[in-house]
């Protein structure tokens, strides 16, 4: 080969995030990872397999009251809840599944993940306000309250600022190894749950005096530990990641948070699944709707036999209909 003779080369240049080592990193679901956020896709993947299967089985449960136009109205709130959230989790599964494909991702879906998360938090959060005021356990008829309106707007107002925040915070600091939880609008929003949590053990223990069934009074007593546990584990997380690595905190918060949500989703459609549902709610899943049967319904003998089977207690005064 003499100087005069050319030479062409043909190659290719991968470019890939930092990660702690290049060479010997060659998991599609990590090698595109900055360090805070390996591991996402494959636990956005897991969750993801989680709901397919939970969101079905709600459904399907209610499907046949569905198409009689007979699901209670709190559970179609809940199912809301429940399908926002699903999609958040899907959301979350196709920005790091094409993260992991060209490292950028899909950025509009990260944002609605964020936003479908907190969207299904205010569902979830009204069901908690409705049942903790007695809707369909103690009462029949539902009471609102001025302050429910104003906490649930007030909520719902922070969660909006919050959202706004997140979003301008990730354009400006895309690489930060916080969160936006660790960072002003985070202690907004988390001053506003627990405002909420306040007032939601008020309207439990007001409640909670009115009802004289003893399962009902253990429903109350559960979902009160339930949701105080979902109210505070987030700004328990929040303190103890700060106390860790921040390359892994991020990952440690949102999987705690996916997992506390879930866990919260499972349980309550364990509570609203019609085959045990009628021993803590006024639902009555199993009353047919025929004529005959809603003679029946009419006649007293067959009213206060009814309650006595399924343990129901509530002032007929305010609810004269007993079919919902």
């Amino acid at each position: 080969m003499t100087l005069n003779d050319s030479v062409s080369f043909s190659y290719e240049i991968f470019i890939i995030n930092a990660n702690h080592d290049h060479n010997n990193d060659t998991n599609p679901f990590t090698r595109q990872f900055p360090g805070n956020e390996k591991g996402f896709l494959f636990t956005y993947l897991l969750f993801s397999i989680f709901y397919v299967i939970l969101i079905p089985v709600h459904l399907l449960s209610h499907l046949k009251y569905t198409i009689k136009c007979r699901t209670p109205q709190i559970i179609n709130l809940f199912s809301l809840a429940l399908v926002f959230e699903g999609i958040n989790i899907f959301c979350g599964l196709i920005h790091y599944g094409v993260y992991a494909h060209n490292g950028y991702g899909a950025p509009p879906l990260n944002y609605m993940k964020t936003f479908f998360n907190l969207v299904g938090d205010w569902f979830l959060i009204i069901v908690l306000v409705l049942i903790a005021g007695g809707w369909m356990v103690t009462l029949k008829i539902v009471k609102w309250r001025l302050a429910s309106f104003i906490f649930i707007f007030l909520y719902i107002f922070v969660t909006i600022i919050y959202y706004i925040a997140t979003v301008i915070y990730m354009n400006l600091q895309p690489w930060d190894t916080f969160h936006p939880l660790q960072e002003w609008p985070g202690g907004i929003y988390l001053t506003a749950r627990g405002l909420l949590l306040f007032y939601v053990w008020y309207q439990i223990y007001h409640i909670h005096r009115q009802e004289d069934k003893l399962r009902k009074l253990r429903l109350y007593r559960a979902l009160f530990g339930i949701f105080t546990a979902w109210f505070w584990y987030l700004p328990i997380t929040v303190f103890i990641v700060t106390l860790i690595n921040p390359v892994v905190s991020w990952v440690v918060l949102i999987n705690i948070m996916n997992t506390m949500n879930f866990i919260v989703n499972v349980v309550m459609t364990a509570l609203f699944c019609p085959f045990w549902s009628h021993e803590y709610f006024q639902f009555q899943f199993n009353v047919e709707t025929s004529s005959m049967t809603s003679a029946l319904m009419n006649s007293s003998s067959y009213t206060k036999k009814y309650q006595m089977m399924s343990g129901n207690s509530y002032d007929q005064r305010e609810d004269k209909d007993l079919i919902l």
